[in-house]
């Protein structure tokens, strides 16, 4: 299971946000064991339907991102101002995500765990309007909600796995406090649909962009929209309460902006946990450091998998999946 945890300062400066906080000044929180079980459904959209869901994940009155109909996380409104579309970067590029990797001898896949692109996706200059645009993807998905429960099941032909991902935040009626946490959990469900063991891993990529809300922005030469904000950031691997992630805040962004705050992503898997504070820049013609992001893998058992480096921080989880076996690999952010 993943964990996101972000606090930003309301005008009033209270400490608001979404996912789950990892060694919070504001909260303090332990790990349960996440027991996989079927969930309620009012409502399924089959592939037809799915390009205008989100799903909202986080407290009352602390902000939220969004689950997308195909899996994605959008619309991240964490910052005291409305930030529709506003997936952390310029669009088409390494905004968050999750993606899986499989192995059975030496076939291997890596897929993001999303669904397939709609038609209109390609409409662009450069035919990248979208985030991710040059990563394989499930070839159908299809969503089902009873909020704030929303599950996107992932199927494809040509893979190994079928993939049911699961998110919510809590809601409990008549308790404000529980119910106001600034956290949304996910949890991703990796079924074997061969009739032979493989290694599975899921990792998560994330960067780290306190000091960003979607509302400060430049434009480069071509026309597309660079958001603002961000200085000095920094990231830090902590781990407490059954918890393990990387706390991202900032020493750079002005401790008055409403944008100013941090932000985790956290695993309670248990076992050997790797690391990284950074990671080389993506960009023309350039390498170097880039202190604003990292990686964080997790590995169950002695099962050794390759690291993925696919964008920015990143937490991932090595499994054994049996022939026929389903297995939960539950993630949760705040």
């Amino acid at each position: 299971m993943y964990y996101f945890n972000f606090w930003y300062r309301k005008a009033l400066r209270l400490c608001i946000g979404s996912l789950l906080s990892l060694i919070s000044p504001c909260s303090t929180l332990s790990a349960d064991v996440w027991k996989p079980a079927d969930w309620p459904v009012l409502k399924s959209y089959d592939a037809a339907h799915l390009s205008r869901i989100a799903l909202p994940l986080g407290g009352i009155g602390t902000g939220t991102v969004s689950l997308s109909g195909r899996g994605e996380l959008c619309d991240w409104e964490i910052m005291n101002v409305p930030a529709r579309t506003f997936s952390t970067i310029t669009n088409g590029n390494d905004a968050p995500f999750f993606s899986i990797y499989t192995r059975q001898g030496e076939t291997v896949h890596t897929t993001l765990l999303a669904g397939p692109l709609s038609a209109n996706d390609y409409e662009h200059y450069e035919g990248r309007p979208v985030n991710h645009h040059g990563l394989p993807r499930f070839s159908s998905a299809s969503f089902q909600g009873a909020y704030p429960m929303g599950q996107v099941l992932l199927q494809d032909e040509d893979l190994p796995v079928s993939v049911r991902i699961k998110a919510f935040n809590p809601l409990i009626p008549g308790d404000a406090e529980r119910s106001g946490l600034p956290l949304a959990v996910l949890s991703y469900e990796v079924t074997n649909k061969t009739d032979a063991s493989m290694e599975v891993a899921v990792c998560g990529s994330l960067r780290n962009f306190v000091g960003r809300d979607g509302s400060n922005n430049t434009r480069n030469w071509k026309g597309d929209v660079i958001p603002l904000g961000a200085k000095k950031n920094r990231n830090t691997f902590r781990q407490a309460h059954g918890l393990k992630g990387i706390y991202m805040d900032s020493e750079g962004v002005d401790t008055t902006s409403l944008a100013w705050g941090n932000l985790s992503l956290v695993t309670a898997e248990e076992g050997e946990v790797t690391y990284r504070t950074s990671s080389v820049r993506n960009d023309w013609g350039i390498i170097e450091v880039s202190p604003t992001s990292v990686t964080l893998e997790v590995i169950r058992g002695t099962i050794s998998l390759k690291t993925l480096t696919v964008g920015t921080k990143s937490l991932r989880k090595k499994i054994l999946l049996k022939e026929g076996q389903s297995l939960s690999l539950p993630l949760r952010s705040a």
